[in-house]
């Protein structure tokens, strides 16, 4: 198991929270300079949020559209310098991690030393 320690507090910014499997359809488009290889997306119901590349392939016969290749949440947690994480994941220069109380989401890595 990988742990890392916060070093620069980080306060979550997404309030509504797409939450997808694997399999599941999204409509988007790769947007931003300052999150790059992230994906602005949205479900069938309209849930907007940004989606790691590594978790998306294209469906070639419909541009814009992607069909995500493992189950992904956007929940991003708020920490602070000190805070002990265990790392489960790392995509596009953000960790998917879970705090000491068990609650998981996502955190810049720059945010962590390891």
């Amino acid at each position: 198991m990988k742990y890392a320690v916060v070093i620069k507090n980080h306060q979550s910014t997404d309030p509504d929270l797409l939450s997808a499997k694997a399999g599941d359809i999204l409509q988007g488009e790769e947007k931003s300079t300052f999150l790059p290889n992230w994906f602005w997306c949205h479900d069938k119901k309209g849930v907007y949020s940004w989606v790691p590349k590594t978790f998306l392939e294209a469906i070639h016969d419909q541009p814009g559209y992607f069909k995500l290749i493992k189950d992904y949440i956007a929940h991003e947690l708020t920490v602070k310098v000190g805070d002990e994480l265990n790392i489960l994941s790392e995509d596009c220069d953000w960790a998917f991690a879970k705090t000491q109380n068990g609650e998981e989401g996502w955190v810049p890595l720059e945010n962590l030393e390891f």
